[in-house]
């Protein structure tokens, strides 16, 4: 079942045990609830913690969980469960 759940650290913990890497995002930036979807991006990539690629934006699951508190985790994720 597919569903929304709210970002947080448990969830990108669990994502990065299920192989993804990132989350990508169409939202414009001027979004403050974006919304998510679990991605993995090339490995040359992971050394940036945030990449925008045309309308796409990336945030890197690892550099998430190192670098930023749970309070800094905006928007909602659309998960497989």
């Amino acid at each position: 079942m597919m569903s929304f759940v709210r970002l947080s650290r448990e969830v990108l913990v669990e994502l990065r045990t299920r192989g993804y890497n990132a989350l990508r995002s169409c939202n414009p930036e001027t979004n403050s609830d974006p919304s998510w979807v679990p991605d993995s991006v090339d490995k040359k990539f992971v050394e940036f913690s945030y990449i925008k690629i045309g309308r796409h934006e990336f945030m890197l699951i690892e550099d998430a969980l190192v670098n930023y508190n749970e309070m800094d985790f905006k928007g909602m994720v659309f998960l497989d469960q």
